[in-house]
Parts: C-alpha cells; sequence; structure tokens
C-alpha cells in the first residue's frame, strides 16, 4: 500500500463534525469542469465524472504501465472532490481528483488519452491545476442532512465575524470520503 492523503493529512480528509477554520494550500489536480446539476447520474456529468476518474487511475497506474514518471512514489487514489459555485443564474462544477506533485500536464495528457482507448480526447477535457483555498471553515457531515450541516457552517462563519467568500475565484468544496462521509468547505474573508 502506497501513500495514502487520507492518512496522511487529516487535517484536510477527517475533520471534526465541528465547524472550525483551517487554511488549505496549494494543492495540484486532475479536473473536469461544466455547467448545470453537479448531482445528475446521467448525461454530462455523469460521463465526465467517468473520464476523470478513468484518468486519475490511469495516472496511478502509469508506472504499471510503463509511463516513466521522474520521483514516482506508488499512492492511494483520493476520493473524488467537487467544487460548486454560481455565475450569475447558471450553475457551475469541477470535479477533481488530487495529484502528487510528481505528474505534469503531459502525463495528464497521455492518460486521458490511454483512458479513452484510441478515440480523438480534446486535451482541453481534463485539465491539471494547482488551487489555492485558502482560509476556509470546513466540517465533516456524517450522516447528518447536508443542508443542516451547511447551515452549521454559515452560522459558524457569521458569528466569528467572518463573511463566506465563495464564488467563481473560491468554490464551496465538497469531498466524498464515504457515502455516509462528506468533508464540507466555504471559504472565509
Amino acid at each position: 500500500m502506497g501513500f495514502d492523503y487520507k492518512k496522511e493529512q487529516k487535517e484536510y480528509y477527517s475533520p471534526s463534525t465541528r465547524a472550525h477554520v483551517i487554511f488549505v494550500p496549494q494543492m495540484r489536480f486532475v479536473s473536469v469542469s461544466g455547467e448545470g446539476r453537479a448531482d445528475a447520474q446521467e448525461g454530462v456529468y455523469a460521463a465526465s465524472c467517468a473520464l476523470l476518474r478513468q484518468v486519475a487511475v490511469t495516472l496511478r497506474d502509469a508506472v504499471k504501465a510503463g509511463r516513466e514518471c521522474a520521483g514516482f512514489i506508488d499512492y492511494v487514489l483520493p476520493p473524488a472532490e467537487l467544487m460548486t459555485w454560481k455565475e450569475g443564474r447558471r450553475a457551475m462544477w469541477k470535479r477533481l481528483y488530487r495529484l502528487p506533485d510528481f505528474f505534469g500536464q503531459d502525463d495528464v495528457e497521455w492518460a486521458l488519452s490511454r483512458a479513452c482507448s484510441g478515440r480523438i480526447a480534446d486535451p482541453g477535457m481534463v485539465r491539471m491545476e494547482s488551487i489555492s483555498e485558502g482560509m476556509c471553515v470546513q466540517m465533516m457531515c456524517e450522516g447528518r442532512a447536508r443542508r443542516r450541516s451547511f447551515d452549521e457552517l454559515y452560522a459558524y462563519i457569521a458569528s466569528f465575524g467572518y463573511r463566506d467568500d465563495s464564488g467563481p475565484a473560491r468554490p464551496v468544496h465538497e469531498i466524498v470520503i464515504s457515502p455516509r462521509r462528506t468533508v464540507l468547505r466555504i471559504p472565509i474573508a
């Protein structure tokens, strides 16, 4: 078993069930983005998520497939992550998987071509990007209603004089650890 973000960086992947402030540094991800509902089980969202997962798995298994990756260490595929925001009346989303720093854009393009099994793929479909969330309020939602957990986060933000700073530049972030455990994170200022 290799490096596991959930075990090695518990502050980001296994936080308290109570709202608290955290600084989230720059991290690298492989992602797909789109518009519309981010919980649809079919259509563009589902197809994009399936492709992204295949790219993430292909990257994780790159060395086994004969790909040279300088500095490669074996790692456990991190949980799927989701960022959402509004642009006017449009609902926007970004699905992500965390990447170790030794991968480059050329590795992502290689994995995309392999994941598409020879079909022509737009290299811009799946991107590698660095995201720095900065100051956020987060908590683990365990089996409770998501809406109630978000209400707790917003109440915490207001009670300590912070301001919700979510939007296109700093989206709301959810990390699905398991069907009953989700990290909820809101950027603050």
